[in-house]
C-alpha cells in the first residue's frame, strides 16, 4: 500500500515570493537617497568642525560599508514551506538572513478561500502577513488562524497539500 500524503517521506514543498516590483522600485530609491543625505550630511559636517577633516579621508569606505550592508534590503521575498501538515514563513532579503515569521499546522486554519479585495480589508489586524507580488492575481488566498493571517499566492500543490491536511 502507498502512503500518499505530502511530506510522509521527508520532502518538503517549498515555494518563494518577492515583493512586488513597485516596491522594490519604492525601497532602492528611498536607499539611494538616504546615502546621498548620509554623504552630505557627513562632508557638510566635517567641514563645519573642522576638527573631523581628517576624518573625511574615510568617506568613501564608510560609504561603500553603509551600502554593503543595507543594499539587501531592497529585495525582500517570503518563502512559503509546507512540510508534515505544517506550513512555515520564512522572510529573506537578498536571499540571507532567515527570519521566521510564522510557523503553524495546516489543520488549524479556521478559515480558507480564494481571497478578494473585501475579505482582505476585513481581516486587515488580525496580524496580517502578505506574500503576494500582486493582490490582484487570481491565484490569491487567505488562510487564517488564531493569532495570525496570510495572503498568499498559491501553487496548485500547495492547494492539494492544503486541502490534504485539512
Amino acid at each position: 500500500m502507498n502512503n500518499v500524503g505530502y511530506g510522509s517521506n521527508g520532502a518538503p514543498f517549498e515555494y518563494s515570493v518577492s515583493i512586488p516590483a513597485a516596491q522594490r522600485a519604492r525601497r532602492k530609491g528611498l536607499l539611494i537617497v538616504f546615502y546621498v543625505a548620509f554623504l552630505l550630511v557627513f562632508v557638510i559636517g566635517g567641514a563645519i568642525l573642522r576638527f573631523l577633516l581628517p576624518l573625511l579621508c574615510f568617506t568613501p569606505l564608510l560609504l561603500w560599508m553603509i551600502c554593503f550592508f543595507t543594499w539587501r534590503w531592497s529585495n525582500e521575498e517570503i518563502k512559503l514551506s509546507f512540510f508534515t501538515g505544517e506550513i512555515s514563513l520564512i522572510r529573506m532579503y537578498d536571499g540571507k538572513n532567515p527570519k521566521k515569521l510564522y510557523s503553524g499546522k495546516i489543520k488549524e486554519i479556521k478559515l480558507f478561500e480564494a481571497a478578494t479585495e473585501e475579505l482582505i480589508e476585513a481581516h486587515k489586524g488580525d496580524g496580517m502577513i502578505i506574500a503576494a507580488e500582486d493582490l490582484k492575481s487570481e491565484e490569491l488566498y487567505l488562510a487564517q488562524w488564531d493569532d495570525c493571517c496570510l495572503v498568499f499566492e498559491a501553487l496548485p500543490k500547495a492547494l492539494e497539500i492544503i486541502k490534504y491536511y485539512r
